[in-house]
């Protein structure tokens, strides 16, 4: 009789005991080519596609999604990240050295509009949307170059480019290296 009542309890709990399934959205990708201008710091640790939602991003670390990290050295390399679904305003290249963290500084070069090349391009991504032709200009001449709107938007934070472009700058708490 006890076996009965405890099999009528796991029954009527109707998929038995466990976790309460949230609904997680499918994932979307980005995908695309990053061709490479100009020699690679020999202190190059790794890059890779940075994803932010807004631009100009008020805050340089605020990050949707990075790509896996991108074979150092070559020309050209192709790749794919997956993003929850939505619209992002910004796409761009990051570069690191070695012993250095992510910063302003990182900036390689970013997707352009293909209607505007003078603006950034904006990425819709559906549930389980492939978009491609996301292609990058990663220019390591122009490293940490970031476009003025972006510049403008982090004057006022506590991550702003050190004066000489190397770095993170005076009264940001974060020490230079």
């Amino acid at each position: 009789m006890r076996y009965i009542l405890l099999l009528s309890a796991f029954v009527a709990c109707g998929k038995g005991i466990g976790p309460t399934p949230r609904n997680v959205p499918e994932l979307g990708a980005i995908r695309g080519t990053v061709k490479f201008l100009g020699s690679w710091p020999d202190s190059t640790a790794e890059v890779r596609v940075a994803v932010y939602e807004e631009y100009p991003p008020e805050n340089f670390y605020d990050v949707k999604a990075f790509s896996d990290p991108l074979p150092v050295g070559v020309d050209s390399t192709t790749y794919k990240l997956l993003i929850s679904p939505g619209t992002y305003g910004w796409i761009m290249v990051a570069w690191r050295g070695e012993g250095r963290f992510w910063g302003p500084e990182s900036f390689l070069g970013m997707y352009l509009d293909p209607n505007d090349p003078s603006r950034p391009g904006k990425v819709t991504v559906g549930p389980g949307e492939e978009v491609g032709g996301i292609d990058i200009l990663a220019d390591f001449s122009k490293r940490g170059q970031l476009p003025p709107e972006v510049v403008e938007a982090l004057e006022g934070a506590t991550y702003r480019p050190a004066p000489d472009g190397i770095g993170l700058g005076p009264g940001t708490g974060v020490h230079r290296r």
